[in-house]
């Protein structure tokens, strides 16, 4: 439909009026989308929606989140290993729900798991977040990557 070709992986109702009346929060992969794609998924809700339905459709509001971290394995971790931890970390922001909550413990195992080309990751000293990360009800998460490696 028009939200997947607008780039929209995530959507909320929130604010029922009880009169008809919501708000829809939307937002992409990467965090918050464009005018044209709130503009696309506004159309095509007013297409299906009740003819006495009041939809109103607004990009979520990103809430940038740096996670901070060395991580431990044999012999320190190249450049490309830790491109890719970072990269399962803007991969986890984009599985968290509008208003949802980022946890530390998932970020933990993502930056734990054992990298593509085998190399067991010892340990992980996380420094931010310092705790879990609950978004308000209109945000949507973004993480950037700081990431050390260290030899274990």
């Amino acid at each position: 439909g028009s939200g997947a070709s607008a780039g929209i992986t995530r959507v909320k109702v929130d604010t029922r009026d009880g009169l008809g009346g919501y708000r829809v929060l939307v937002a992409g992969a990467n965090g918050t989308v464009s005018g044209p794609a709130v503009t696309a998924v506004q159309a095509n809700i007013d297409l299906h929606k009740n003819k006495t339905d009041t939809a109103t459709v607004v990009a979520a509001t990103d809430r940038p989140v740096t996670v901070t971290a060395t991580v431990y394995a044999p012999g320190g971790l190249s450049a490309a290993q830790l491109l890719e931890l970072g990269i399962r970390l803007t991969d986890l922001a984009a599985t968290v729900p509008i208003a949802g909550t980022l946890y530390i413990s998932d970020i933990y195992a993502e930056l734990s798991r054992t990298l593509d080309d085998g190399t067991v990751i010892d340990h992980v000293e996380l420094v931010a977040p310092v705790a879990n990360v609950v978004l308000t009800a209109t945000e949507v998460v973004t993480i950037t990557p700081a990431l050390t490696g260290a030899s274990a």
